[in-house]
C-alpha cells in the first residue's frame, strides 16, 4: 500500500481516498480490503464517483462496516458507481447493515454492471429483496457467478423464487449457509 493511501486511511478522509482511487491519480491498485474499519454512509457515498471512474480495482471488501446507516440503504452515489464500474470483479458487503430495500436498490443499480462476478451479502437482511434479485438474474443483466446470501434471513420460498428466475445457462452459485 502506498504511503499516500495509508495516510488517507489513517486520517479517515473518505474524500482523499476517493481522490486517490479516481483517475488520473489512481494507482494500479487491484484489491482494497477495508473490512471492519468503522466506515460509514458518508464514506461509502464518497467512494461512488471514484468507483465510476476507476479502471484498476478488481476486488473491494467493505464488510463489517456500517455503510447503510440511513434506512438500511447504501448511498445512491455508491450504487451508481458500482453500476458504471467496468473492472470490479469481486465485492464484499457482508454485515454492512443493508436491509431488503437496500439490497433491492443494489440489484437495480448492478443491472448495468457486466463485470462483477462475485457478490457477498452475508449477514444483511435480503428477504424482501427476492423479487429484485430474481428479476436482475432472470434478465441476465448482471454477470454474477457467485452470490453469497448466507445468514440473510431469506425464506425457502424466496430462495426458490430466485433460483427459478435465474437464467438456466449462467452457472450461478448461490451460497446459503445458515
Amino acid at each position: 500500500m502506498s504511503d499516500s493511501l495509508w495516510r488517507a486511511l489513517v486520517q479517515g478522509s473518505a474524500q482523499q481516498l476517493a481522490a486517490l482511487l479516481a483517475p488520473p491519480s489512481a494507482p494500479s491498485l487491484r484489491e482494497l480490503f477495508l473490512a471492519n474499519n468503522d466506515l460509514d454512509y458518508v464514506f461509502c457515498g464518497a467512494l461512488g464517483p471514484a468507483l465510476k471512474e476507476n479502471r484498476s480495482l478488481e476486488s473491494l471488501s467493505l464488510c463489517r462496516n456500517s455503510l447503510a446507516q440511513i434506512d438500511g440503504i447504501l448511498p445512491p452515489p455508491f450504487v451508481a458507481g458500482l453500476g458504471a464500474n467496468k473492472n470490479l470483479v469481486k465485492l464484499d458487503l457482508s454485515n454492512c447493515g443493508i436491509t431488503s430495500p437496500g439490497v433491492a436498490k443494489l440489484f437495480d443499480g448492478l443491472c448495468g454492471n457486466s463485470t462483477l462476478v462475485e457478490l457477498h451479502l452475508e449477514g444483511n437482511v435480503a428477504e424482501g429483496a427476492a423479487p429484485s434479485i430474481a428479476l436482475a438474474l432472470a434478465e441476465n443483466k448482471c454477470g454474477l457467478k457467485v452470490l453469497n446470501l448466507s445468514s440473510s434471513l431469506m425464506t425457502d420460498s424466496s430462495l426458490v423464487a430466485v433460483r427459478r428466475r435465474c437464467h438456466p445457462f449462467r452457472g450461478l452459485v448461490i451460497m446459503l449457509i445458515a
